[in-house]
C-alpha cells in the first residue's frame, strides 16, 4: 500500500489539499478579472469557483503518474484502490472546502464542495477518454465556457452552466454528481 501511495505523488496531493484550503480562505471571495467573463454579460466569476480545478487536475495527475505495466501485472485490483484514492481525495477537498466556507464569509459557501465534486468528476471521464493533459486541459476551460455560453435569453444561468450557478440550484448539484459517478465508472471501466 505504501507503494501505492508513492506512486500516486500522496505528498503532493496533500499539499495541494492544504493549498486549496489556505487560497479558498484567503482570495475565495475575490472576482476574477477576465476580458471574456465582461462579454459574457453580467455576473461574476469568483475566484472560488475557479479554485477547486486545481485538486481536479492534480488528482488526475496523479491518476497518470503511476506506471501502468507495473499495475497490470499487479495480483490485486489496483484500478479499484485509484477510485477509492480519488474518493477519498474528493471528500477530503470537500470537506476543507466546508471547513474553509464555515470560518469565512462568503455569498455561496457551498459552490466550491458542488465544483471540486464535479471538476474531479469531469476530469477522471476525460482522462479516462483521452488523457490527463487534455483532461486537466479542457477541465480548466469549463468555468470559461459555462460563463459564456451557459446564458439564457432572460439574462439567467442554464442549469447546464453547473459551475457557476448558485448552489441552491439542485440540477447543478444533480450534474456534478453525476460527472463523479460517470468518471468513477469509465475510469474502472477502462483500467479493468
Amino acid at each position: 500500500m505504501r507503494m501505492f501511495l508513492k506512486a500516486r505523488q500522496l505528498l503532493t496531493v496533500a499539499m495541494t489539499a492544504f493549498g486549496f484550503g489556505v487560497a479558498v480562505a484567503l482570495v475565495g471571495e475575490q472576482p476574477l478579472a477576465l476580458p471574456i467573463v465582461d462579454l459574457a454579460g453580467p455576473g461574476e466569476l469568483f475566484a472560488k469557483l475557479v479554485l477547486p480545478l486545481f485538486p481536479a487536475t492534480v488528482t488526475v495527475w496523479s491518476l497518470a503518474a503511476a506506471r501502468t505495466m507495473e499495475e497490470c501485472t499487479a495480483v490485486r485490483p489496483v484500478h479499484r484502490y485509484s477510485v477509492a484514492f480519488v474518493w477519498v481525495s474528493i471528500a477530503v477537498y470537500a470537506l476543507i472546502a466546508l471547513a474553509v466556507q464555515a470560518f469565512t464569509e462568503g455569498n455561496d459557501p457551498l459552490a466550491v464542495v458542488r465544483n471540486t465534486v464535479g471538476y474531479i468528476g469531469l476530469a477522471m471521464l476525460l482522462a479516462a477518454l483521452l488523457n490527463p493533459v487534455a483532461a486537466a486541459a479542457a477541465t480548466v476551460l469549463i468555468p470559461l465556457f459555462s460563463l459564456t455560453f451557459g446564458r439564457l435569453p432572460g439574462g439567467g444561468l442554464s442549469p447546464a452552466a453547473w459551475p457557476v450557478v448558485p448552489s441552491h440550484s439542485r440540477e447543478s448539484w444533480a450534474a456534478a454528481a453525476a460527472l463523479a459517478l460517470a468518471g468513477t465508472a469509465v475510469f474502472l471501466a477502462r483500467r479493468s
